[in-house]
């Protein structure tokens, strides 16, 4: 699955002794609703934040406003604990 592949990777970039900041990106095509993007994105990248493993997340969805996409990807770094107040961003 991509959340065990992902942790995969995570141990490859930690065995080599790696410190680059890792952003997790998520790609929707036009097809996907917002429910659709919550869930997903939550569920494949929040599970990965919570443990550590990853820096932030960028989430492409040309279809949908950047308005929406912003506070669904702050939303998730908050839920993750990566970022504990919106003043923060």
């Amino acid at each position: 699955s991509r959340v065990h592949a992902s942790r995969r990777v995570f141990e490859v970039i930690k065995a080599a002794g790696i410190t680059t900041p890792v952003i997790h990106h998520i790609a929707f095509d036009s097809s996907a609703v917002r429910d659709e993007i919550v869930i997903k994105t939550g569920s494949w990248v929040g599970g990965l934040l919570v443990d550590g493993l990853g820096d932030g997340a960028l989430i492409e969805a040309p279809h949908e406003d950047l308005d929406f996409l912003r506070t669904t990807s702050f939303g998730l770094l908050q839920g993750s604990r990566m970022r504990n107040t919106k003043t923060e961003y």
